[in-house]
């Protein structure tokens, strides 16, 4: 049988709603305000759209985004709530 790492006691739980890594890869858990970042495909699946729409949304500034080192690109889920709640409020204006 494998055992599983545990966290650390003073580590918040992860959330059931974040949705998992389809390589069964863990959720990053990273320094930055010591948040769940969340990658790409994370997001695209929580928006329900297209990694490339994501994509557009971060180059466009539409959504912000953490960058670590030269390459990789992490979503913080309140930066994702903002988008979302912003992009409520164009919808209801139209």
């Amino acid at each position: 049988m494998i055992e599983q790492e545990r966290l650390p006691l003073s580590a918040p739980p992860l959330e059931s709603a974040v949705l998992a890594h389809p390589l069964g890869i863990a959720p990053f858990r990273g320094a930055v305000e010591s948040q769940l970042l969340l990658d790409q495909l994370q997001v695209a699946k929580r928006l329900q759209c297209s990694v490339h729409t994501v994509v557009r949304l971060r180059r466009t500034g539409q959504l912000a985004f953490v960058r670590i080192g030269n390459r990789l690109v992490r979503f913080r889920e309140e930066d994702l709530a903002d988008y979302l709640a912003a992009s409520r409020k164009l919808s209801a204006v139209a």
